[in-house]
């Protein structure tokens, strides 16, 4: 995979984020800086990417796709409410030996190579906004 420069500062604003933006946000900040880049090549570039295994795209909520500039396996939370995309933090800091958290039979026949864990449900704000 080449390096490009469009490529570049995708990558380097995606990493300006937790919060898992959209292309679309992501394309409106690379604009600040590449104002001839198109809203196709962010999209192409970004999905790139995440073939690669460089970032993670998160297809929740049927909506757009959130990126993860974190290529490792690790868990989110995704609001149903206000459609945000968070990070959330394994116990002890590593993540669990698959056997742990599945069936060790389940196990036997497959090889795990990457995969996402989106829990969802509503935010503290949105829980209070609610109240």
């Amino acid at each position: 995979m080449r390096t490009t420069i469009q490529r570049k500062v995708i990558l380097e604003q995606l990493h300006t984020h937790t919060d898992h933006p959209g292309a679309d946000t992501i394309y409106s900040e690379v604009r600040q800086i590449l104002p001839r880049i198109s809203l196709g090549t962010v999209y192409r570039n970004l999905d790139v990417l995440a073939n690669k295994g460089i970032i993670q795209r998160l297809e929740v909520g049927g909506d757009h796709a959130h990126f993860d500039p974190n290529p490792a396996i690790h868990p989110h939370f995704f609001c149903t409410h206000c459609r945000q995309v968070s990070d959330l933090k394994w116990k002890n800091g590593t993540s669990p030996a698959w056997t742990e958290i599945i069936d060790s039979e389940s196990l036997k026949s497959v090889n795990i190579n990457g995969g996402t864990l989106v829990l969802e449900g509503v935010c503290a704000e949105c829980s209070a906004e609610d109240k």
